[in-house]
């Protein structure tokens, strides 16, 4: 029993410490442009989080299926991995996706989402390096 809450704490901590550097990405309510924010482990600098132009589909109305962050340091995170789950306004996750860093200096990476989300409920980006 002690072992399993032990295992609870610990993964909460984890969750916790991952959560905190996501949250502090902003978005600008109204429009899909997600802010600045750290993301702690090898990328000092805080990344940019974009999304592309949003398609229209008849039936769902407009949507977007990839997030660019901005700002990654490719020569300290190369090799991990970059995750992000794009939310709405209560932060509930609409739709999530991950890409490998490669390369050096400060790069760009594009993350294909796994569902598309709707450009309207699109509110909020969390990413996460490991």
């Amino acid at each position: 029993m002690k072992r399993v809450l032990l295992g609870l704490t610990i993964a909460g901590v984890v969750f916790a410490g991952i959560f905190a550097f996501a949250a502090s990405l902003t978005v600008n309510p109204s429009t899909l442009q997600a802010g600045t924010g750290a993301v702690g482990q090898c990328n000092a600098a805080a990344v940019s989080v974009s999304f592309p132009p949003p398609t229209f589909t008849s039936g769902t109305g407009y949507t977007v299926n990839s997030v660019t962050v901005g700002n990654v340091n490719a020569s300290a995170c190369n090799a991990k991995t970059l995750y992000v789950t794009v939310a709405d306004g209560g932060n509930v996750a609409l739709s999530s996706g991950s890409a490998a860093i490669t390369g050096s200096g400060t790069v760009n990476v594009t993350v294909n989402l796994a569902a598309p989300v709707s450009a309207a409920s699109a509110l909020n980006a969390h990413v996460a390096i490991s």
